[in-house]
């Protein structure tokens, strides 16, 4: 090996041994070389190898859309570099990493946090499913790729598989803006774990959804749409109904392929019940459900864990605002999903620390464990290998002491009392405003 490999090796070596010491037990070296091998990546003796490429990405989302260069500035922390730091050996080495290796180390974090704090219910796995939308650059390859709404900026819109116990993202299906939740949603179902209970919203509640999760040997929990009209076969209970649902008609669907071998009908249950919560008004929530038996589930335990789906809203709000990942920076497409899964894998790393207190995860504060892993991550970086053991465990315990203040309080209006800024939007293209300003 020549010496430039050598001198690579080296500082390898010396990054991972202190970046992200809290984290690195859950992505370990060889799985990710594994990974890359199983995508037919190869990779040269260089520093940023597919590893410390991986880390990097990781800690540039911790700290909440930090520059290309100021992740270069702390790999040369570690290790003084010949060349400049100027963001391109970064962005150059997250380009050629590919896509399945995050789309691996995002799975196998969450899959070590269900281990931890998966929630159960009736031996099923339970998952919340939802859609969000995020704000890409205003280049030409992401507006043809992802399109865009009334405004400029194209969007990017993304369902996501999340662990209700861990509160991890198993998967994400990322489209344009233009792809409907429910078109996303069926691309999470082909690899949808065994034996699970998928809850979601309305949108989610569709013939071809269910049939498929059953298929998948798994459950569904949704919101049901109070517009559709469904034959009754029996009643179960209190509120409680036995409905069949009749397959759609051909032009009534878009994914006729796939609902070709389907059978002509499917029953569905349909529960009921009054929503009443001090300092809110009552409501009515309906829910329509693949599990059949009322005995087995009764109608309370149903609506009770459905109440839970809105957990999921808390889940995207740590990682669109916490995170940044509200505004995207990769000009590119294949950069805009690198970012997205490197945000995923960043807020699956916070979470799988979170699960090794014991304590429920969302019992805890996501922002203020963030904050303390970064801390104690250049805390380890600096201390001698005796002392990590400590400063794990001194780690979890002020992690397990952030706990979130229960807060009864009646209902606040959703507005801001100020303006962030004073200026106003930019409704043009930018080469529009400068062609009007040098022409006034």
């Amino acid at each position: 090996m020549s010496n430039i490999g050598q001198n690579a090796g080296q500082a390898k070596e010396i990054i991972l041994n202190g970046a992200l010491n809290p984290l690195r037990p859950f992505l370990p070296t060889a799985l990710i070389e594994q990974w890359c091998r199983e995508a037919n990546h190869s990779w040269r003796k260089r520093v940023f190898g597919p590893v410390v490429t991986l880390v990097a990405c990781v800690w540039k989302q911790l700290q909440a859309q930090a520059s290309a260069r100021a992740v270069e500035d702390w790999v040369a922390t570690f290790i003084v570099p010949d060349s400049s730091r100027d963001g391109h050996d970064f962005c150059a080495a997250r380009a050629r990493l590919h896509l399945m290796v995050f789309e691996r180390a995002v799975a196998h974090v969450s899959q070590q946090a269900n281990q931890k704090a998966a929630l159960l219910y009736h031996g099923f796995c339970v998952w919340l499913v939802d859609g969000t939308t995020m704000r890409a650059p205003r280049t030409d390859a992401n507006k043809d790729a992802f399109g865009a709404s009334t405004n400029i900026l194209p969007l990017v819109r993304a369902v996501w598989l999340i662990c209700a116990g861990s509160a991890t993202v198993w998967q994400a299906a990322i489209g344009s803006y233009h792809d409907g939740e429910a078109r996303l949603f069926l691309q999470l179902l082909k690899n949808l774990p065994l034996a699970g209970l998928v809850m979601g919203d309305s949108t989610f509640a569709s013939y071809l959804s269910f049939w498929l999760a059953q298929q998948r040997q798994c459950h569904a929990l949704c919101h049901h749409k109070s517009y559709r009209r469904d034959n009754r076969i029996r009643k179960l209970g209190y509120r409680d109904e036995l409905h069949r649902w009749s397959k759609p008609k051909s032009w009534q669907t878009a994914f006729l392929p796939l609902l070709a071998p389907a059978p002509q009908t499917l029953d569905v249950r349909i529960i009921s019940r009054a929503i009443r919560r001090c300092g809110y008004r009552t409501w009515t929530l309906t829910i329509c459900t693949t599990l059949l038996n009322p005995k087995k589930y009764p109608a309370n335990e149903l609506i009770q864990l459905y109440l839970r789906r809105w957990n999921i809203e808390l889940d995207i709000r740590a990682v669109k605002v916490s995170l940044e990942l509200r505004q995207l920076t990769a000009k590119s497409p294949d950069i805009v999903y690198k970012e997205i899964l490197s945000t995923l894998l960043a807020y699956n790393l916070v979470r799988v620390i979170m699960a090794q207190t014991e304590l429920p995860v969302r019992s805890l504060s996501f922002e203020r464990s963030r904050h303390l892993i970064l801390v104690f991550s250049e805390r380890m970086a600096e201390a001698p290998t005796p002392r990590l053991p400590q400063l794990y465990r001194d780690l979890l315990k002020l992690i397990s002491q952030a706990v979130l203040p229960w807060q009864k309080r009646p209902p606040e209006p959703r507005c801001v009392i100020r303006h962030n800024t004073r200026y106003p939007l930019l409704r043009i293209p930018r080469q529009q405003w400068q062609v009007k300003y040098h022409a006034a």
